[in-house]
C-alpha cells in the first residue's frame, strides 16, 4: 500500500512541475477518494499528493468532491517578469 501512496504522489508532483513551468497560476487536481475510508481517520495518500504538489510552489486553496473524486485546487503567484 505504501507503494501505491508514493507512485500517486510522486505523479501529483510531476504535474504540479509540468503546470509550473509552463507558467499556470491554477491548478486543478483530481485525488481518488477511498471508498471504504472509516470516519475520523486520514484519507489514506490524499495528504500525500497536497504534500508533493505544495513542494513545487503550490499552495492548497480549497478542496472538494465531485463524485467519488476529491478535487483540490491550488494556486501559485505568477512570477515577475524582470
Amino acid at each position: 500500500m505504501a507503494f501505491m501512496k508514493q507512485a500517486k504522489a510522486t505523479m501529483a508532483g510531476q504535474h504540479a512541475a509540468r503546470a509550473r513551468d509552463e507558467g499556470h497560476t491554477v491548478l486543478v487536481f483530481r485525488v481518488d477518494m477511498p471508498r471504504n475510508s472509516i470516519e475520523g481517520t486520514p484519507v489514506s495518500g490524499i495528504a500525500e499528493q497536497i504534500e508533493a504538489v505544495e513542494a513545487q510552489g503550490w499552495r492548497l486553496d480549497r478542496l472538494g468532491s465531485l463524485g467519488d473524486h476529491g478535487v483540490a485546487l491550488f494556486r501559485r503567484e505568477r512570477m515577475q517578469q524582470r
